[in-house]
């Protein structure tokens, strides 16, 4: 008997390799604006992002707000002129260009595939222009039994909200079935917390954890998993 029947993947760097495509798409953005940059520009963008990523966990700003507000603080940063809108929509673009899945994901995904009774899920705070499009993309879709987006239904982990509408969409009840997968300590991991669920957190980095937030499980790479999940 499995450990677990019910796994929630979170997606970005966690099953998609996000940074990559981040930095491939920030490229693309600045070609676009004929902006000239080195490689430490892209440095003053990530924790701009950061920050109101944080701010959206916290309910300080909707998606709309973050599609916006990032690009805003960061021309304003550079001390250019460009439009916030237009920069959030080829950002996304490009990201649905330049997709990739991390080196192990296809793997794990099909080991536990073939687990009888384990079923595969995804739950994602980004945004629905892209999400959606890179896991059809990539082919990944056949893997999982739901699919939740924070931004098609309003609320992002760990709001409590988001993983009502998750639970919903699953016939399993009991929380002890279900474990939580992300490389997110404060939404993935923060989530599960609150909501009763066993979680995983994904840190290949080998990132110290000096806050109160304590996964049950901890991995360097997704191929862990397998023994996790039984």
């Amino acid at each position: 008997m499995p450990n677990y029947t019910q796994i929630l993947f979170d997606a970005d760097n966690t099953l998609f390799d996000f940074t990559a495509s981040s930095h491939l798409a920030f490229n693309d953005l600045m070609d676009h604006f004929g902006v000239k940059y080195d490689g430490d520009l892209y440095q003053v963008y990530k924790p701009i992002n950061a920050k109101v990523w944080s701010q959206l966990e916290a309910k300080e700003l909707d998606m709309d707000g973050v599609r916006t507000t990032r690009w805003q603080r960061f021309w304003e940063a550079l001390e250019l002129d460009h439009d916030s809108q237009l920069s959030n929509d080829i950002y996304l673009r490009q990201l649905v260009n330049h997709c990739f899945l991390l080196t192990d994901t296809i793997e794990l995904l099909d080991h536990i595939s073939n687990i009888e009774g384990v079923n595969q899920h995804v739950i994602t705070n980004g945004m629905k222009e892209a999400q959606r499009p890179r896991i059809s993309k990539l082919g990944i879709e056949e893997y999982f039994e739901t699919i939740t987006v924070s931004d098609e239904i309003g609320f992002a982990k760990p709001d409590t909200r988001f993983f009502d509408h998750v639970f919903k969409g699953i016939s399993e009840a009991n929380k002890k079935q279900f474990l939580i997968v992300g490389d997110s300590l404060q939404s993935d991991i923060q989530g599960g917390l609150n909501y009763g669920v066993d979680t995983c957190w994904f840190n290949p980095n080998g990132q110290r954890n000096n806050s109160e937030i304590k996964p049950k499980f901890e991995i360097s790479s997704l191929l862990e998993l397998k023994e996790i999940v039984g």
